[in-house]
């Protein structure tokens, strides 16, 4: 079943529309939860989230890309899952480094809506990423995305993790001379 037909049936409130999309996007979007939390339960519990996420939130969103849009809705709920689990343990703190949490700040130079300034920092990190060669795209995105960690990423690509590490470095580095080309000032 094609995405437009289960993005149709969803707006027809049809209930077979969840059990198409768990069709379609169950191992994607589990691969992605457990993935970042590394259990089959917490895993399993993000994806019955973001299936109640997606009919609750498709109408009104019409998704150009329903993969995508499950994708990111499983990754907000597994890292909210993630962090709700290390706030209970002692000590708390667990090194989640994610795009979302760099090394440095983005701060605008003019006070605009936070929907337009996180539109532009998408469209220039997109472009960035899209700039890449596949492999450094492939281990941007493994990190930044998936949380993959950087052992993996380099069994992955079959290079040494001190070779990862220095791509990533390099990445961040050319990521922040971009977004300060668009105009955003780096701490």
């Amino acid at each position: 079943m094609t995405d437009a037909q289960i993005i149709a049936m969803l707006y027809e409130r049809d209930e077979n529309a969840i059990n198409e999309l768990t069709k379609s996007y169950r191992s994607y979007c589990y691969s992605i939860a457990y993935g970042i939390l590394g259990s089959n339960e917490d895993a399993e519990e993000c994806l019955n989230d973001m299936l109640n996420g997606v009919w609750k939130t498709i109408p009104p969103n019409s998704p150009d890309n329903l993969k995508a849009y499950c994708g990111k809705i499983i990754r907000n709920i597994s890292l909210n899952r993630l962090q709700a689990n290390t706030a209970q343990k002692r000590g708390g703190a667990t090194e989640i480094e994610s795009i979302d949490d760099f090394d440095f700040r983005i701060s605008s130079p003019d006070s605009v809506e936070d929907e337009i300034f996180a539109s532009a920092i998408r469209e220039i990190i997109n472009k960035f990423v899209s700039s890449l060669s596949k492999t450094k795209r492939i281990i941007f995105v493994r990190k930044y995305w998936y949380l993959d960690s950087i052992e993996d990423i380099a069994h992955r690509m079959k290079l040494s993790p001190n070779n990862v590490k220095v791509i990533l470095y390099r990445l961040r580095e050319k990521l922040k001379i971009e977004l300060q080309k668009g105009g955003f000032e780096i701490e």
